[in-house]
């Protein structure tokens, strides 16, 4: 009987920022309860020398039909403008999972966030999110103002957004098995 369950994608990583991105991440499992799950993981990278952190929790409001609260705390990497499309979809075909590896430069961002978002069809998939985020640049990185260039550089800035996001995948198929759904691959079309 496990009331935890062990996140092995945070295990071991790698990118030209972290080096080898050694972690731990912990899930409370289906035992405690079907209706939410608590997270944590922390992360060391070998190259940076940084210790990251962070906690999650998503609670569901109606699982069969996606409707569910995400809260989320971190402090962590990220790429330099990048941007993250489709957090929760995994594919080996997909490039986004090698480009990871090719990433160089980052920053250290401290964020707290809510989101909620619900499946209005099987293919189509709503977000509505908030966010407070505080960014320090790294390896020089800063912004110089032009009206005052005696000024000290600004080495670090607070960020807050809202988002409302769609995602719809045009010709994908859903299995709703109970409160599982499993994506079926979309199938070409030809005349």
């Amino acid at each position: 009987i496990c009331y935890v369950s062990f996140d092995l994608n945070r295990l071991i990583n790698f990118d030209k920022y972290e080096g080898y991105r050694l972690g731990l991440g912990l899930e409370s499992s289906d035992k405690v309860s079907k209706h939410f799950v608590l997270g944590t993981y922390g992360a060391w990278g070998t190259l940076d020398k940084a210790f990251k952190y962070g906690t999650y929790s998503t609670i569901y409001l109606n699982k069969k039909k996606g409707f569910k609260l995400d809260l989320r705390y971190q402090q962590d990497v990220i790429e330099r403008g990048g941007t993250v499309l489709q957090k929760d979809n995994f594919s080996l075909n997909s490039t986004a999972l090698y480009r990871h590896f090719f990433i160089q430069n980052m920053e250290t961002q401290r964020l707290a966030e809510v989101a909620i978002s619900r499946n209005i069809r099987s293919n189509l998939k709503v977000t509505l999110l908030t966010d407070y985020q505080r960014v320090w640049f790294s390896d020089g990185y800063h912004f110089q103002s032009l009206n005052s260039p005696f000024e000290p550089p600004i080495t670090q800035c607070d960020l807050s957004e809202t988002a409302l996001e769609f995602s719809w995948n045009i010709r994908e198929k859903v299995l709703q098995l109970g409160e599982i759904r499993v994506s079926k691959r979309s199938e070409e079309h030809t005349s």
